[in-house]
């Protein structure tokens, strides 16, 4: 169980960054 956790952990965090990434990229995409 305690790999499963890591996996949706790990899973859950690149989401974070993915999100956050596209989100900087369209701000500084806009004028």
């Amino acid at each position: 169980s305690d790999g499963r956790g890591s996996s949706r952990y790990k899973r859950s965090m690149a989401a974070v960054c993915t999100q956050r990434l596209l989100e900087r990229l369209t701000t500084e995409t806009s004028p």
